[in-house]
């Protein structure tokens, strides 16, 4: 019995994509919490919070740039949601670059 058609090469497309832009956030948010050392007091939980805060801001920002740069479809779609979301005209997938 034939169940559909699953697009494996797509699915594997974007998860290179997805493992790509994991790796660059797991180098820049790696590099960003050992620099932060040289800036906070890591012996008080304010100098803790502001690393990891700091280390997940950059984190997500690079993640989101990184799958912005590679042409994610799965960004496409988020995009044209949020858009659908907050703006007061409306948008169709066309008009997402």
């Amino acid at each position: 019995r034939k169940i559909g058609d699953f697009k494996i090469k797509e699915i594997l497309g974007s998860l290179v994509k997805i493992l790509i832009a994991s790796i660059f956030m797991l180098i820049f948010a790696y590099f960003i919490r050992q620099a932060a050392v040289n800036f906070v007091d890591m012996q008080t939980f304010l100098g803790i919070f502001i690393q990891t805060l700091l280390t997940c801001l950059v984190g997500i920002l690079v993640y989101f740039l990184s799958t912005l740069l590679l042409k994610l479809p799965e960004v496409k779609s988020l995009k044209l949601a949020l858009l659908k979301q907050f703006a007061k005209t409306e948008y169709d997938e066309s008009e997402i670059n």
